[in-house]
């Protein structure tokens, strides 16, 4: 009898035991999974289908797409993308020669575009699809907001080139003699220069003009007008010396034979 009983307890004792076990492995276990860091989801990258070897490019008036690369090691949940209006103007850097970054051109036009997207697994490829109209021109912010199921957000924001073929285009590629510093022109007073480069219009071009302003008044003025030209060359502008130091601004507008218009303008600094 007494050895029944013994036997009862030894059994009771490591069913305790057991129990005890487990209840730690349990606690443990949640302890553990509690204390995991949730990583926040990743915008690997961000592209465009363009002949273009860098930046984000559009066009006006045609269908574009954006690839955006995302991935989470948990879950991804969704993905906001906006598209708004940048004020100002914007450089053109992607063409060659010395006049990199010394022409400014304005962005033409007012747009804004967003889009949501619901989102699951760890990693996807999302598709931004929007309509841009056919009359604007210039760089656009796109700002992006990436979440994942654990509530942890990742931003990003690009510059969009959004590109016009209705408008005449102006592409300075260089100035002779070279005259640049950060975007500026610099000369010595008593000096000029020309440039290379053209303006062209596939719809043919109506008119160009180059005004040239000193201290807010107009120092200078020169156009063109045609009847069936559809390129000119920069070369045709021949600015005066800069008979006096200081500061000048020069702009280039060019309108074609559907009153579509473009210009651009350069900083220039006359030293004595």
């Amino acid at each position: 009898m007494i050895r029944n009983h013994l036997h009862h307890t030894h059994l009771h004792l490591i069913l305790q035991k057991n129990i005890l076990v487990c209840l730690t492995l349990c606690v443990l276990f949640y302890s553990c999974k509690k204390n995991t860091i949730s990583l926040p989801p990743e915008i690997e990258t961000i592209y465009t289908p363009s002949e273009h070897d860098f930046g984000i490019y559009a066009d006006a008036g045609k269908t574009n797409r954006f690839y955006i690369t995302v991935k989470d090691d948990q879950a991804l949940e969704s993905i906001q993308t906006e598209l708004s209006t940048k004020d100002g103007f914007h450089s053109h850097v992607e063409h060659g020669g010395n006049m990199i970054g010394a022409f400014k051109a304005p962005n033409i036009g007012t747009w804004n575009a967003e889009k949501s997207m619901q989102l699951s697994g760890t990693d996807s490829v999302v598709i931004f699809k929007f309509n841009a109209p056919n009359d604007i021109a210039g760089s656009w912010n796109l700002n992006i907001a990436l979440r994942d199921e654990d509530g942890n957000m990742t931003y990003a924001s690009e510059t969009v080139m959004i590109q016009n073929d209705s408008l005449p285009s102006i592409i300075p590629v260089a100035s002779v003699p070279v005259a640049q510093s950060y975007g500026i022109v610099e000369l010595t007073s008593g000096n000029t220069f020309t440039f290379e480069g053209n303006v062209a219009d596939m719809n043919y071009l109506h008119q160009v003009t180059a005004t040239l302003y000193h201290e807010g008044s107009i120092e200078w003025y020169q156009e063109w007008n045609f009847d069936h030209q559809w390129i000119f060359e920069l070369s045709e502008i021949l600015l005066p010396p800069f008979d006096h130091a200081g500061d000048y601004t020069l702009v280039i507008t060019a309108t074609d034979k559907n009153n579509w218009h473009n210009w651009v303008q350069s900083d220039i600094h006359v030293l004595p």
